[in-house]
């Protein structure tokens, strides 16, 4: 393991969001930072102190814990949307500040998915973007990689 990673390791500890009381500590961070640090949201918005929005119920959230403290100190969020996702539900999370999209999959499975389909839903933001796939956004299913160094979505 390399030194940053050891470092990081040593201090913080990623925790999977994957229960009610884990998300509203996800929440209660989004508030503390968008609400009252940055003063991004209006905090009489979230009476409960908990930042949330219309994209948290398809979302995967992590935490990232001090080790030391067993304090809460940042959170990540991956909205996440089904293949057949419309143009314009595309456009709504591109106005929410969504700004990538991902599909993971066990790799034994990957081969039973409709690739076309992810294909699809990587061509249509290209489009939207007018740049070319595999340049800023690319796909990659397994062996077939049409993406590049330039790529920022895969």
């Amino acid at each position: 393991m390399d030194e940053l990673a050891g470092d990081f390791q040593r201090y913080f500890e990623i925790v999977a969001a994957n229960t009610p009381a884990l998300r509203s500590e996800v929440f209660r961070l989004r508030y503390q930072v968008y609400a009252q640090e940055l003063g991004w949201e209006q905090q009489t918005q979230f009476p409960n102190g908990e930042e949330t929005d219309i994209n948290d119920p398809r979302s995967a959230f992590c935490l990232l814990r001090h080790r030391a403290s067993q304090r809460y100190i940042g959170c990540v969020r991956l909205v996440m949307v089904d293949p057949d996702v419309s143009d314009e539900e595309l456009k709504s999370l591109d106005a929410a500040g969504v700004k990538g999209v991902r599909f993971n999959f066990v790799p034994r499975l990957a081969d039973e998915l409709p690739h076309d389909q992810y294909r699809s839903v990587a061509e249509r933001i290209a489009s939207e973007l007018d740049v070319p796939l595999g340049g800023a956004i690319g796909y990659q299913v397994r062996f077939t990689d049409h993406s590049s160094g330039d790529t920022l979505v895969k």
